[in-house]
Parts: C-alpha cells; structure tokens; sequence
C-alpha cells in the first residue's frame, strides 16, 4: 500500500526508480568506503544497491559475478555454505529474530566484491559508471590487478600511477584524471 498517493503534489520532491535508488546507495557507500567511513554501514548500502541492480538484472538476463558466474563454479555440496558466507553480513545487519546475542567477525575486507559486484551489474544495466564507480574499479583492479586477465592490465595496475592503500589520495587524485575529460 502507498501512502504517498494523497500527498499533495507539492510534497513530492522526486519519483525515483530502483536504478536511481540503486546508484545512490552505490555511491553513497563508495565515498564512505574511500574516505574511511563505518565500513557496516558500507556493506549495507552497498548489499543493498547490489540486491537491487541483481533483481533488475535477473529480469534482463544480466548476470552477477558472484551470484551467478562464480556459483556456478561452487561444488554441489558447498553451495550451501558458499551463499551462507556471502549473505552472512547482510542477514546478521538486518535481522535479530533468531539471533540476537551472536557477534560477527567483520572486517572492511568483506566489501572490496560486494562494491566491485555491484559496479559491474550497474555498468552492465545502463552502460555507464559514475564517477566515483570509476574510481572504485582502478581501485579494485590496483589493489587485485591478478584478477584481471589480460597481461598487459595486469602489468598496468600493478604499476598504477596512485597508490591504492590510501584510498582517500588515491580517490583525490583518479578524480583529477577523470575530472580532465570534461574540459574542453
């Protein structure tokens, strides 16, 4: 049920689609992640926006790396456990019903694929990338480049111009790169 359907008109500041929603948690959760904010908060914009774009994604048959390709390559037997280590964060930050004194070891470590995921499915959903989404990509890539394929982006991250263990200097200065396309 929406309640927003007697609101006057001029209370409605925006419609919003779920890409819109999608992109903002995104975002949201990427200048959080490179400027060293709460990195819970983090997995859960980020978990979120990632369970939006693969809703969206399914219904276009655009799949998730980690969702789909990568549990395809999961034993029969371990599936269970594999989906249960990727949803462990986001069902322990969102519910308590059945579980309500456990603790849960958490390291910002657990986002690096969740962000990277959920850049990739927004990419191939509208074919673009904000800025920030950029930025988060060389990140990735610098700080895993063996994950890459190709020898030659392998050789080109390993080597890249900014170093990514500071994110808030690496995001600064891939920024000032990308800023430089939009002069004329």
């Amino acid at each position: 049920m929406s309640y927003i359907i007697n609101m006057p008109k001029e209370y409605i500041d925006i419609q919003l689609s779920k890409i819109d929603v999608a992109r903002r948690q995104l975002d949201h959760a990427l200048k959080l992640f490179f400027f060293n904010g709460d990195s819970v908060i983090v997995h859960v914009l980020a978990g979120n926006a990632q369970e939006i774009l693969y809703s969206l994604g399914k219904k276009s048959g655009i799949k998730s790396f980690i969702l789909d390709d990568m549990f395809t390559m999961v034993r029969p037997e371990k599936k269970k456990d594999f989906l249960y280590t990727i949803n462990e964060p986001k069902n322990f930050f969102k519910h308590a019903a059945t579980d309500s004194t456990k603790t849960l070891p958490f390291s910002d470590g657990r986002n690096h694929y969740l962000l990277w995921d959920a850049c990739l499915l927004y990419n191939k959903l509208t074919n673009e990338l904000t800025d920030i989404m950029q930025v988060f990509l060389n990140w990735f890539y610098a700080i895993y480049p063996d994950i890459l394929t190709e020898k030659s982006d392998i050789e080109k991250y390993r080597n890249f111009f900014s170093n990514p263990k500071n994110r808030p200097t690496f995001y600064q200065e891939v920024m000032d790169v990308l800023s430089q396309k939009y002069k004329l």
